[in-house]
């Protein structure tokens, strides 16, 4: 997958929080984890500003990351899943087609 890098600059408060909420004590370990997460979760939302926002309808939001992680584990282990093509909308058809077929 090709990669693109931006950059940008913010200013002291934003700086701050970003700092706060990443690396060893935060909930990412960077600044570049966090953006992806928020960019992410802005296309999920299907807002007007990601107008090719992905389909994530049906996807379960886990209460939490740990939960989250331990289903993926139930879920590997028991059979349900499926091997990614790079495609992400493809990937998540699939998987969607899947769970409805029982995982057969």
């Amino acid at each position: 997958m090709s990669e693109k890098r931006i950059n940008t600059r913010l200013n002291n408060l934003l700086y701050e929080y970003v700092k706060r909420v990443t690396g060893p004590d935060g909930l990412y370990e960077t600044p570049s984890e966090y953006v992806r997460d928020l960019i992410r979760r802005d296309m999920r939302a299907g807002s007007p500003e990601a107008p090719d926002a992905l389909d994530f309808s049906g996807m379960p939001e886990p209460a939490n990351l740990a939960e989250h992680i331990k289903e993926g584990f139930r879920d590997f282990a028991e059979g349900r899943f499926i091997v990614g093509t790079g495609d992400l909308q493809d990937d998540l058809r699939r998987m969607r087609e899947k769970r409805a077929n029982g995982w057969k």
